[in-house]
């Protein structure tokens, strides 16, 4: 029986419109796009807070998924497969982000925009708590006032020694040492705080 207009699809429309999209038609993977794409850019946005980001996120899931979608097998919920691609993509995004800012700023940190090209996949509780201290960091970052950010810059990003600095900006080197602490202090403490939370 055909599906009728605004009904719900069914499980077997799905498989349908899997099966026509495994052979290459097009126009049955833009009806899964439209089922599931309020599901992906809601779990999205959750990562990612500027719309287009995660509108172009969205897209490059989808297009991911069609590439490789003959390699589903309905051995697991189509959602949970396409989420999964989601993620991958976004966490990508929010790794290389996150790679920018911090550019050797703490070898503690870098390692939590390393932790999946490693291959270290122990289980989902891991894999969520990963993601919350990634984004916790993404957000710390995001919120230390400008002459912060421009001291990490300059000691982790442009490799300049706490001397040099102190030079430059006709300070003491103890006291630029003290401001580093501080701000490393201050980035550490916004982490707990927003993990202790539950945010982001």
């Amino acid at each position: 029986m055909a599906m009728t207009l605004n009904a719900l699809p069914t499980d077997d429309d799905e498989r349908a419109w899997i099966t026509a999209s495994q052979r290459g038609d097009v126009a049955a993977f833009t009806r899964l796009v439209g089922h599931y794409q309020g599901r992906l850019r809601g779990y999205v946005a959750g990562f990612v807070r500027d719309r287009s980001i995660a509108d172009d996120l969205c897209q490059d899931a989808f297009m991911r998924a069609f590439q490789r979608i003959g390699s589903y097998r309905f051995d697991a919920p189509f959602g949970a497969w396409l989420l999964a691609i989601a993620r991958n993509r976004t966490l990508d995004h929010l790794r290389k982000v996150v790679r920018l800012r911090t550019s050797g700023l703490d070898r503690a940190w870098a390692t939590l925009t390393a932790w999946q090209t490693a291959g270290d996949d122990d289980g989902e509780e891991p894999l969520v708590e990963r993601e919350r201290q990634l984004l916790a960091l993404n957000d710390c970052l995001d919120g230390l006032p400008p002459q912060s950010a421009r001291l990490l810059e300059l000691h982790y990003v442009d490799q300049k020694k706490a001397v040099d600095i102190a030079r430059e900006e006709e300070r003491a080197p103890g006291a630029v040492r003290m401001s580093l602490l501080r701000v490393r202090s201050a980035v550490r403490k916004c982490m707990e705080s927003r993990l202790a939370m539950g945010e982001p």
